[in-house]
This record gives C-alpha cells, sequence and structure tokens, in this order.
C-alpha cells in the first residue's frame, strides 16, 4: 500500500512540474518579439485627394502603406465595436503590412494580467465597383504559429464606402492594392 501511495504521489509530482513547465513555454512563446505602439493618426480624406487631383492634374492617387496604417489605427480607436475591444483585451499596439491583396495586422495585447501575446490576422482587400467599397475580410488569426478560429475573435468583413466622401460626380475605376500602398484612379460619373 505505501508503494502504491508512493508511485501515485511521484505521478501527481511529475504531472504537476510537466504542467508548470508547459505554462511557462506557452507564457514565453506568445510573448511580442518588438515593442508595438499606436502608429501616429494620419488626417488624410479622400476631398483632400480629389484637391491633389486637379492641382496635379493626374486621375490617380495613392495612398502610402504609412498612411494606411494610421487611418487603421485611427479607425480601430475611434469606432465600435473595436474600441471596446480595445479595452476589453487592453490592445497596446497596432501595426499593418500590405502584401498585394492582403493587409496582415500585427495586434499586441494583453488578455489576461501580465501575460502579453502578439495576434496576427490577414485580411484579404476586395475592391466592389457596384458599389464603390472597399471590403476586408478576415481570413487568418495566428498567435506566433498556432492558428485560432476566427470565431474566437467575433471578426466580420467590414465595408468601407468610398462614394460618400466623393463629390457626386467622381467615381473610382480602379484600385490596385500594391505592396507600397493602394493606388485609386478616379473617373466620371456618366
Amino acid at each position: 500500500m505505501k508503494t502504491l501511495w508512493k508511485w501515485l504521489r511521484r505521478g501527481l509530482l511529475t504531472v504537476i512540474v510537466l504542467f508548470i513547465l508547459l505554462a511557462g513555454a506557452a507564457y514565453f512563446y506568445i510573448q511580442p518579439t518588438t515593442v508595438l505602439g499606436w502608429p501616429p493618426q494620419v488626417d488624410v480624406s479622400l476631398s483632400e485627394r480629389l484637391e491633389q487631383i486637379v492641382h496635379n492634374r493626374s486621375l490617380t492617387i495613392q495612398f502610402s502603406e504609412e498612411e494606411i496604417n494610421g487611418l487603421v489605427s485611427k479607425h480601430m480607436q475611434e469606432t465600435e465595436p473595436y474600441r471596446s475591444l480595445k479595452e476589453k483585451w487592453n490592445i497596446s499596439g497596432m501595426k499593418t503590412e500590405l502584401a498585394n491583396n492582403e493587409l496582415e495586422a500585427t495586434i499586441q495585447l494583453e488578455p489576461i494580467s501580465y501575460v502579453q501575446a502578439e495576434l496576427k490576422i490577414t485580411f484579404q482587400l476586395e475592391w466592389d465597383d457596384s458599389s464603390q467599397s472597399v471590403r476586408i475580410v478576415p481570413t487568418d488569426a495566428r498567435v506566433k504559429d498556432i492558428s485560432i478560429p476566427l470565431s474566437w475573435l467575433s471578426l466580420q468583413t467590414k465595408e468601407f464606402s468610398l462614394s460618400s466622401e466623393l463629390p457626386h460626380l467622381v467615381k473610382v475605376k480602379e484600385v490596385k492594392f500594391l505592396e507600397d500602398g493602394w493606388k485609386f484612379r478616379f473617373g466620371l460619373k456618366l
């Protein structure tokens, strides 16, 4: 009986030690590699850029990756449900990177006190000519190399209408999602 109790105690102690080691390894694995803050907010609007079209006599404008990063950050901090998610998950920083028709958002958060994590969400970028809007569809979420279900994050497709910011006679003819920014080509509604 003493030997059975002795083996059970050793087995339980081994399981506890393994659990502590796994929890410690997970804690260090999900830690962010670099500290991100919020990018500087950019006050850029399509109507201001349309003035550039008139001055430059060109029908195209381009938003740089830094401008898009600032606009996404501003949108996340000012609109729901992102503002409440920022407080709920204690989001401390964000950065976006462009890759042709994809946008990758790297988000640093603190889901549990003193446990920081780096979450990467990949979005597919689509242009809808009929509604004159950019559609951003979440396709993947990862903590380091571990894929997590999008349903855990309650991410939904977002649509940003550009027609509301344009004069009535102007429409977007073409949108190109490039690695260094987004290029818009404008035309007249006839």
